[in-house]
């Protein structure tokens, strides 16, 4: 009974992330409350997990609190920032971690990719639709299987003239394509994953991309984000299951599974 009333409490003791947000003190914080309320939806299946958090671009450093509070259970947040006044932010939480420099050069590269594997990735730095592609490609990797990656502010991409809406490619375009490779299964006879990036990408795409990595794409207002699957390859969908006795109008589905019965 004790340790039931003990879970209760703490369950009670968890706040929304728009409760910690639009209550916080201490170092500012930035975000629109769309992302607030997604975010808690997002995450919710993990905010008791024992994750490792890193945000790309922190400002003032607020969000970093925000979410150590948030996954109470974290052991690592992390925050990278090009900006080297970064430098001097300073946390109580002894899990909160700040490297300056630029995200994917080799030293902050390798920096993180000791500190990691991530459950969660979040991309909140320059919003140019070709960072976040190098951004991605280098990062995505880094998380571990079923991790959730997210890139903030995708408004902007559409505020430069060089990936507006009439652009020939940004972050939209791109994310789009990805979606295309996340059904491969289904159009992998008529054309390859190389010859349907290349206008984003000189060299092959990375390994990982053609091993089928990507689960799904969420986009929304601002915000595009994508889960990795559990384990790699292009054969998402899965098993067709039929289920009922009567069919009244086609029995098609019927005469399938009585042949995959006799098989």
């Amino acid at each position: 009974m004790e340790n039931n009333d003990k879970s209760k409490n703490e369950s009670a003791s968890f706040k929304s992330i728009t409760e910690l947000h639009l209550n916080k003190t201490g170092k500012v914080s930035n975000k629109w409350s769309s992302y607030l309320t997604y975010y808690d939806q997002v995450f919710l299946g993990i905010r008791n997990n024992s994750i490792k958090l890193l945000e790309i671009g922190v400002q003032n450093g607020g969000s970093l609190e925000t979410w150590a509070k948030y996954f109470q259970n974290a052991t690592k947040i992390v925050g990278c920032d090009i900006d080297e006044k970064c430098g001097v932010l300073k946390f109580d939480d002894e899990r909160i971690l700040m490297l300056v420099g630029e995200v994917n050069s080799v030293k902050i590269l390798t920096e993180l990719n000791k500190l990691g594997p991530w459950d969660v990735i979040i991309d909140d730095g320059s919003h140019r639709s070709e960072d976040i592609l190098v951004g991605f490609l280098n990062y995505f990797p880094l998380l571990k299987s079923g991790g959730i990656y997210v890139i903030e502010d995708t408004h902007a991409v559409y505020q430069r003239t060089e990936t507006g809406i009439k652009a020939s490619w940004n972050v939209f375009s791109l994310f789009k394509d990805l979606t295309d490779i996340i059904n491969f299964q289904f159009w992998s006879h008529e054309e390859s994953i190389q010859k349907k990036l290349q206008v984003y990408l000189n060299t092959n795409p990375p390994s990982w991309l053609l091993e089928g990595w990507i689960d799904s794409i969420e986009f929304r207002n601002s915000m595009i984000t994508i889960k990795k699957s559990e384990k790699a390859g292009h054969q998402k969908v899965g098993e067709i299951t039929i289920t009922g006795n009567i069919a009244e109008v086609d029995d098609t589905p019927l005469r399938v599974r009585a042949a995959r019965q006799i098989k």
